[in-house]
């Protein structure tokens, strides 16, 4: 378990379904609230004084003990009308039809098929239920009270220990305790959507929480949920696109097909966003004429709904349409319709404004950007987009200092950064007619920081179509610079190393990784430079990065040299850009 001050990473992810589900599994899952057991104490007090009756009175299993005077159970034990381990379970399940009301009757006839808990050191532990995920009761014992004696379970005789955060920082694993969820979560949707809270970026985990709360009751909305999961889930195990991704997806397009048929849920929400997340899947698929009939009618039902700024779910549609449009920025950029093209408005401020008034985690490698301005090489506006992100990644990326406060507007700063990337474009293309060298040079650097944006920031995967159109644009650009003259020495020839190691990065396969890292190690050798840990620092000198985009996105950073400043595991002596084995294909 990975914890931090106010969010803590669950290993076992979220409840498991009703199909195949082990023993004690939704117990070991939950996340335990301090503020909810609050709330489910005041209930179970209250229902405890209206209903002092033989409900909540044990009933001995011995036949001839009837008559005797029953004793109190525990407060859990009231609350809930669980009966004490018996050896007989055809006793227990007698006991559970006496004592309850006659609305409980066919859940404790549930919970007694899932069977009964065991005296060897389990005897809080929560029972499983034939069909899944737990229901919301009558008017006898609740579903929110087994849920506290479930998260009161632990293994032998010892209390489990209350998490203390918030009630907002609860994840997946309280995500649909009472059934309420609008698809099944069997265990491979329960896999990909802890995939989708642990896995993917940590910087977006309080937006996906807020879209998760609408989306859990929207069938459309869930389903385009899993269609991403499953996709990022399958592009990183499996290096392919999965059927269950495609399943997903077409399940969102046929929720949205028959919401079209009725006038009153044409354009809501929840159709508005299931388009949405078709449409990011489209970007991630490949699927060019599917991206712009949905994306042209999700411009059209924003402009029935009366503009962006009129969408609903606490500003998380407008988040997730210019995530559409800054998704296209590099690629398709001339197929978005123009009234989308500008969601957050022309952006006429500088990029550092955008940025949270924090001081920076390490100030001095947002110098590099203004000390290699002064070769005009680069442009005042990529320079400030390139200071820009170096300060929001010294606010947001550092697990030392983590701050979850900017975590909800990380994700609209990121769609800016890369819309003010493809606007510096459109407003340099008006004025030349021609690239040079020098445009094909500042090209290389733009692309190089989109890549990075799409792909370490927002965590893209690298094999879909999104971040493989974008890489082969970045390869064209470059090698039509000269890459031994035209970048020359120094901190130009710092820059190309930078560009080219963000090239090489995105190589998944291994013979495109050899061929970058090839040229990659040629060109660092013309430079002077000969140890990884130096190339290393050259990259933190242009690029903020983090320890886990070093560990486990970057394919070239696994063997060479640490990962980190904290890292204290032993390293290759002399590391070199690539291994021995691959130094035979240099050409000196």
């Amino acid at each position: 378990m990975e914890t931090h001050s106010n969010f803590t990473f669950v290993e076992t992810g979220i409840p498991h379904s009703r199909r195949g589900t082990s023993r004690g599994s939704a117990a070991r899952s939950l996340i335990r609230s301090h503020a909810m057991q609050q709330v489910w104490e005041q209930r179970r007090l209250q229902r405890a004084q209206s209903q002092r009756d033989s409900n909540f009175e044990i009933v001995f299993e011995n036949e001839q003990m009837k008559g005797a005077k029953k004793s109190k159970t525990r407060p859990s034990q009231q609350s809930c009308g669980i009966q004490p381990a018996s050896k007989s379970t055809k006793s227990a399940k007698k006991v559970n039809k006496q004592t309850l009301p006659p609305s409980n009757i066919s859940e404790a006839a549930k919970s007694s098929i899932a069977g009964s808990c065991k005296e060897n050191g389990r005897r809080g532990r929560s029972m499983n239920i034939k069909d899944g995920a737990l229901q919301t009761l009558g008017d006898g014992s609740s579903g929110a009270e087994q849920v506290t004696q479930q998260a009161h379970a632990g293994s032998g005789n010892s209390p489990s220990p209350w998490n203390l955060s918030p009630p907002s920082a609860i994840g997946m694993c309280l995500m649909d305790p009472f059934n309420t969820c609008a698809v099944s979560l069997g265990t491979k949707e329960s896999r990909y959507m802890t995939h989708y809270f642990q896995a993917l970026s940590w910087r977006f985990t309080l937006p996906k929480q807020t879209w998760l709360r609408y989306a859990i009751h929207d069938p459309g909305l869930l389903h385009g949920v899993l269609a991403i999961a499953a996709a990022h889930y399958s592009f990183t195990s499996t290096h392919g696109l999965s059927d269950d991704a495609l399943f997903h997806h077409w399940k969102t397009i046929n929720h949205v097909q028959k919401c079209l048929d009725d006038p009153a849920l044409r354009f809501s929400d929840g159709v508005i966003g299931s388009i949405g997340r078709m449409v990011i899947c489209h970007l991630i698929f490949g699927d060019r004429l599917q991206f712009i009939t949905h994306l042209t009618a999700l411009q059209r039902s924003a402009e029935a709904r009366g503009g962006l700024e009129s969408l609903g779910m606490v500003g998380q549609l407008k988040y997730i349409i210019s995530s559409c449009v800054a998704g296209a920025a590099t690629i398709w950029w001339e197929d978005v319709p123009p009234q989308l093209k500008y969601p957050y408005g022309f952006l006429a401020y500088p990029a550092v404004d955008d940025v949270p008034d924090v001081e920076p985690y390490d100030p001095e490698w947002g110098s590099a950007f203004r000390e290699l301005n002064h070769t005009g090489f680069l442009s005042d506006t990529l320079l400030d987009i390139c200071e820009a992100i170096v300060a929001l990644n010294s606010v947001i990326s550092s697990r030392r200092s983590w701050n979850e406060a900017q975590q909800r507007i990380f994700g609209d700063q990121c769609n800016k950064m890369s819309l003010r990337l493809v606007y510096m474009k459109e407003n340099e293309s008006t004025s030349r007619y021609q690239m040079t060298t020098q445009d094909h040079m500042r090209e290389c650097v733009r692309l190089a920081v989109h890549f990075y944006v799409s792909a370490f920031q927002r965590d893209v995967p690298l094999l879909s179509n999104l971040s493989i159109q974008t890489l082969h644009r970045l390869e064209e650009s470059l090698y039509l610079t000269d890459l031994e003259n035209s970048w020359g020495g120094g901190q130009l020839g710092e820059v190309l190393l930078w560009v080219m190691i963000i090239t090489a990065s995105g190589c998944v396969r291994r013979q495109e990784r050899e061929c970058a890292g090839a040229q990659l190690r040629k060109t660092a050798l013309q430079l002077g430079v000969t140890e990884w840990l130096e190339l290393k620092r050259i990259c933190r000198r242009f690029l903020f990065l983090d320890s886990a985009v070093e560990r486990k996105t970057w394919p070239l950073w696994k063997d060479y040299g640490p990962r980190s400043e904290d890292d204290t595991s032993p390293t290759l002596s002399q590391a070199s850009i690539l291994p021995n084995d691959e130094q035979a294909i240099i050409v000196p």
